[in-house]
């Protein structure tokens, strides 16, 4: 504010050529003092508003975990995780760019008003319509720039649109890999990145006209002052011209500024709506009522008269702008036929064992769900007596060691520790593992069979040591013989004096439960002791009898002594010898290896070859060389516009009137716009193409990785590439580029006006640039391993949060909210490290920058006061050096930040150029019609995960003839779905081969063999979309044959009865549909490929007993002729097959059919079937022993 003033008694001293420069040396100092009290002012706010801004992110930040984990149901069918993760990712970091630079939206307009105000002092009434016209200018481009609010917000929404499926498709890669969807998938995701690189687009064309509009602004403005200054008869004097000058000079910056911090603020806005529509949504309510457990308490649960509901999925579906649905851990509570119970009246005794039984989307599920507080009670009262444990039907697992897992948190006791161990049938499972129970098991527990998972889930669940344990069928995914050491073992002996509720499907456990209890359609229809509901023979009676006599149980019924908890003596299991000591590794002997990678940190400067990928992909050098043309013509223009001034003032143009000076100033001017609009406009064209193309190529880099690479990196971290990275590579990148271009074009031209104008200060400006270089260099290589460390810093606490949305359900159970809010806050608080010191960094570098300024201006008006330099040219060069105190002050963190931007293109990359890749070649070309007969021979083949690790499969040789189908047995962790790996090539075989009708598979393309391989997958994945889209996501084939097949899965008639028919929507993971409607559209899949060869992954593990028989029909029936490999834990589903496959730990024990094996009664086989009790391994015998003989 100050600089006008002193700007304007320079000049006027100069022009009174003074022969005592006393005066003139102390306003020298004044210009000295000034800029430094500028800058110490300046870099003070600075410092502490970016701390606030770091502190205002951090907690809202936390404020929306918190929320997460407290939100209901209903709030979180509306926010799905991925739009949970970008609110954290983006939205936060656009709250804290808005109060970095919140100060700013006050002190600029302030400048900009008072330096308004000393041009009408110093000008009079052409002042007075100058600034009018600028104050016009501004308020039609704020009309203009309304628009980008709207854009803005539709751009973020559909950044969550492409952000939520790529999570999607990440989490659910495998499935999308078994069945060849990856070039669908690609092309939906790029789909939905064109509509978001639409709206930028639009977003960057308003910005064009907008930057135009203001740049030109000053200039125009000069030219009114001054051609009004001259037709009102006033003569333009070096003071009052320069002193405008100066003026609108320091306007200029201030006013092309306020735009850019208006679009931050607009944009911080809509993320602040977004955030606060977020904290807005219910908590959960009406939650049970705990008490404190006591000794005289009879129940530890007490429902009474109590209703419950789920949200209807197809409101929100209507509701919802960008369709987004999560219930990620209730999928198999709230499906299509259990949105209510109703009516519940249920009295569980302490230390009881319940069973609760019905069959699929009857309401088991969401009876734990009710209890858990997730489902809505609408009337009724439930009272808790004591704490809870609980083991979903899908357990989650944290990326962590297995002994992490099952300690969840609680303190080691090594002795109780060990005995969980072994009751829930670790310890053999444990040897396999080079580091025990220290090994880590990757997210989502991949490392572990569906089995492993379960009982780890379980252990967790028994060794919290709770009052109360709800176990959702954890019997469903392990073996007959694990299955009956669980419930002998853990269950019925070492939860004695606990109370344990245990969903189940296998109903022989029935027998040792002391209250049974049957669901139907969401009501309780029968419940009392086993014995009471045999002898009234109505609905559980006959789902027994029903049982028996068309399957068999599987399992010896244990009885259970009414006379006492403990149950009679069992005899030990083999596996279950007391190995415990060496597979629990002691913590200071611990030195597992690491499954999760770390991730990749480059180090030094950022590589010139990103900037050069960048400009490569924005259109190639020539058309950036063009770029660079034009914004050095825009320059060299407008400071020919500002040198024009010096002409006219010296009246040195011959030939020239007032009127031919104005038009040619005005020509000037207008030659500004036009070159900045191309300028502009190539910029953001330029930078959309390079958005563009990173993306698609960073995308189809990850989906080509082999799934080892996800396995070892976690998913919220390959997420944050396509969220954070991605988000400061279409927004903030190509705004930083054109900034520091015309920044930096803006200095250039400076400092040679200031040469120009006063010769000698080249000396000056030779000694100051190589110091102010060698602080800058300084500068940078710390903020770029700043901004490389803010980055490392940011992925686990992303993978944190995104593990966290996951597993709400088991967090809450186990009243373990606060402690992974602590766990999230550590994150945030080591995360905010780099940034402060960042912080710092820029305002200690701004410093010393301004100082540098300071006294480059005191060296113009000393050596031009000394050396009597023209008055004209000095005070056009004083007026140009007075901005770079504010144009420093925006360069210098705009540099840097560029550069630690870059760091985003750096980590972008990486993914495109360094990820491994399956092998995508092909080497034979196999007809449309293979495999014709579905021959399938294994010769010497072993398989590895990875070069690193041990075997899993070793030298595996046997034939699968056309059409035989084949069950492959073995223990928990035998390699059985390790065979079905290597046939789809997820993971390659390290010897040995496979061949199919003859041809190596290595041989053939991976899209073409997974294309014409069939499977029934273990967990039934959907996607959010359609009915259609779920079925036939490539779109191969017509609606006829889509409804004949939903006929053939009964779920024709389900589906007819939806208003959309085939476009009826199925929201993300399925979870709008029950388990067995989900597993039966995964049997469609299958069925429509009408593939010769079909995989089937323990697909009816977590089906009840009609949708089993039903599945285990229409194999039968419509794959006939095809071959078929069935991997199943209910022997009776394999016992009728051509072979039965053995494996144990990877090698092949025997391979023959089911009655040959059980004639051998050394077989393992025959050993398995023994396992499952006599009356049952009889019956197993007599179904092989009629196949045999059909």
């Amino acid at each position: 504010m100050c600089a006008p003033i002193i700007v304007s008694a320079f000049l006027s001293y100069l022009s009174s050529s003074p022969t005592d420069k006393s005066y003139g040396y102390f306003i020298c100092f004044m210009f000295l003092l000034n800029q430094g009290v500028n800058a110490f002012g300046w870099n003070s706010s600075q410092y502490l508003q970016r701390g606030l801004a770091m502190t205002i992110r951090s907690a809202m930040s936390s404020v929306i975990y918190q929320k997460a984990l407290t939100m209901s149901t209903e709030s979180r069918l509306k926010f799905s995780n991925g739009r949970v993760f970008n609110l954290i990712a983006s939205d936060c970091a656009n709250l804290e760019l808005f109060f970095r630079d919140l100060h700013a939206l006050v002190a600029l307009p302030a400048q900009a008003i008072g330096l308004a105000i000393l041009c009408i002092v110093y000008l009079g009434l052409p002042g007075v319509i100058g600034m009018a016209f600028l104050v016009v200018g501004i308020s039609l481009n704020s009309l203009i720039m309304s628009r980008v609010i709207q854009l803005e917000r539709s751009a973020l929404k559909a950044t969550d649109v492409r952000v939520k499926t790529t999570s999607e498709v990440l989490n659910a890669i495998k499935i999308v890999k078994l069945f060849a969807w990856e070039k669908s998938f690609t092309s939906r995701i790029k789909g939905e990145r064109e509509l978001e690189l639409d709206f930028q687009k639009r977003i960057r064309v308003i910005g064009v006209i907008f930057s135009m509009f203001i740049n030109v602004l000053p200039t125009l403005t000069n030219l009114i002052i001054f051609g009004l200054y001259v037709v009102f008869g006033y003569t333009l004097t070096p003071a009052t011209t320069f002193t405008a000058l100066t003026i609108v000079n320091l306007i200029r910056l201030p006013v092309q500024y306020i735009p850019f911090c208006f679009q931050l603020a607009w944009t911080g806005f809509v993320s602040f709506e977004r955030i606060a529509e977020f904290l807005l949504v219910p908590d959960r309510t009406n939650l049970p009522t705990f008490h404190e457990a006591s000794e005289n308490d009879t129940n530890a649960l007490l429902l009474n008269k109590a209703n419950f509901s789920w949200p209807n999925v197809s409101e929100v579906v209507e509701s919802s702008s960008a369709d987004d649905f999560e219930l990620q851990q209730l999928a198999a509570a709230a499906s299509a036929g259990t949105r209510q119970l109703k009516d519940i009246d249920l009295a569980v005794q302490k230390g009881s064992l319940t069973v609760v039984v019905g069959k699929v989307g009857s309401g088991k599920s969401s009876l734990f769900h009710a209890i858990l507080g997730d489902m809505e009670k609408t009337s009724g009262s439930v009272d808790i007596y004591g704490r809870i444990s609980y083991a979903s039907q899908s357990p989650w697992l944290q990326s962590a060691s297995i002994r992490q897992n099952i300690l969840f948190g609680a303190p080691l006791d090594e002795a109780r520790y060990k005995e969980v161990i072994k009751v829930c049938s670790l310890e053999r499972d444990l040897t396999l593992f080079a580091d025990g129970d220290q090994s880590e098991i990757g997210e989502k527990g991949v490392t572990l069979s569906g089995g492993q998972a379960a009982r780890v889930g379980l252990a967790r669940a028994v060794y919290a040591n709770r009052d109360i344990l709800l176990l959702d069928d954890p019997l469903a995914a392990v073996d007959s013989h694990v299955g009956k050491h669980l419930l002998e073992k853990c269950i019925l002996e070492y939860c004695k004096n606990k109370t344990v509720v245990l969903i189940t499907h296998q109903l022989h456990v029935a027998h040792n439960a002391d209250h049974i209890v049957m669901l139907q359609d969401g009501a309780i229809v029968e419940q009392g002791k086993f014995d009471d509901l045999i002898a009234k023979g109505e609905l559980f009676a006959a789902m027994m009898q029903d049982q028996a006599s068309n399957k068999p149980v599987e399992e010896e019924v244990v009885e259970k002594p009414k006379t006492s908890k403990a149950p009679k003596k069992i005899v030990e299991l083999n596996e279950t010898d007391d190995k415990t000591a060496d597979i629990v590794v002691p913590v200071s002997q611990a030195a597992p290896k690491a499954l999760m990678t770390v991730e990749e940190r480059a180090v030094g400067r950022v590589d010139s070859k990103y900037y050069l990928v960048y400009l490569q992909k924005a259109g190639g050098y020539l058309i950036c060389s063009l770029i660079l043309l034009v914004a050095v013509l825009w320059q060299t223009d407008r400071v020919g516009t500002d040198m024009w001034l010096t002409i006219w003032l010296s009246n040195s143009a011959p030939g020239f009137s007032s009127q031919g000076y104005i038009l040619t100033y005005f020509g000037l001017a207008m030659g500004q716009a036009v070159l900045l609009l191309t300028m502009s406009y190539a910029v953001a064209i330029s930078t959309i193409k390079a958005g563009r193309a990173l993306h698609n190529e960073c995308f189809d880099s990850v989906m080509k990785a082999p799934m080892y690479f996800f396995e070892t990196n976690p998913i919220g971290r390959i997420v944050s590439r396509f969220s954070k990275d991605f988000s400061e590579t279409d927004r903030q990148l190509p705004v930083l580029i054109q900034a520091v271009t015309e920044m930096l074009l803006s200095l250039l031209g400076i400092i040679v006006l200031i040469t120009y104008a006063v010769p000698l200060c080249l000396i000056f400006v030779v000694v100051l640039i190589p110091l102010y270089l060698h602080f800058l260099k300084f500068f940078r290589s710390s903020i770029r391993e700043l901004k490389r460390l803010e980055n490392l810093g940011r992925s686990p606490l992303f993978a944190h949060i995104s593990e966290t949305l996951s597993g709400l359900s088991t967090i809450r159970s186990y009243q373990s909210v606060d402690s992974f809010i602590h766990t999230n806050n550590l994150l945030l608080d080591a995360g905010n490290q780099p940034i402060y010191i960042k912080s710092v960094a820029e305002c200690w570098m701004s410093n010393r920058a301004e100082g540098f300024v300071a006294l480059l201006i005191f060296a113009v008006t000393m050596v031009g006061l000394i050396s009597n330099a023209s008055t004209p040219l000095l005070g056009l060069a004083l007026s140009y050096a007075l901005t770079l105190m504010t144009l420093i002050n925006m360069v210098l963190p705009r540099v840097a930040d560029l550069e630690a931007r870059m760091n985003s293109i750096e980590r972008i990359c990486h993914y495109i150029t360094e990820l491994p890749a399956e092998v995508q070649d092909e080497n034979v070309s196999v007809p449309s019609s293979w495999p014709a007969t579905g021959n399938l021979d294994f010769k010497n083949m072993g398989l590895r995960y990875r070069a690193d690790l041990d075997p899993v499969l070793h030298g595996l040789t046997f034939s699968v003839k056309s059409g035989e189908k084949v069950g492959v047995v073995g223990r928990t962790g035998a390699g059985k779905s390790t065979i079905i790996t290597a046939c789809f090539r997820i993971v390659e075989a390290s010897e040995g081969s496979i061949s199919l009708d003859g041809v190596d598979i290595r041989d053939v393309g991976l899209e073409t063999l997974r294309g014409r391989l069939a499977i029934i997958p273990q967990s039934p994945i959907l996607f959010e979309g359609s009915i259609r889209f779920n079925l036939d996501p490539m779109s191969e084939f017509p609606d006829e044959a889509l409804w004949q097949v939903l006929d053939r899965c009964a779920l024709k008639e389900y589906v007819m009865l939806q208003e959309q028919k085939l476009e009826s929507p199925v929201t993300e993971g399925g979870e709008n549909l029950s388990v067995g409607q989900r597993q039966l559209l995964c049997l469609g899949r299958a069925m429509l490929r009408r593939s010769k060869v079909l995989f089937i992954d323990e697909a009816t593990a977590s089906v009840d007993l009609e949708t089993d028989t039903y599945i285990q029909k229409v194999i039968r029936e419509d794959f006939a002729d095809a071959t078929v490999v069935c991997i199943a834990h209910r022997l009776n589903t394999l016992i009728d097959y051509d072979k039965i496959l053995v494996l144990d730990q990877g090698r092949l024990v025997e391979f023959d059919s089911p009655h040959v094996l059980l004639s051998r009664p050394e077989s393992a086989f025959s050993s398995l079937v023994d396992e499952t009790g006599e009356a049952n391994a009889q019956m197993l015998r007599g179904l092989a022993q009629a196949a045999a003989a059909a």
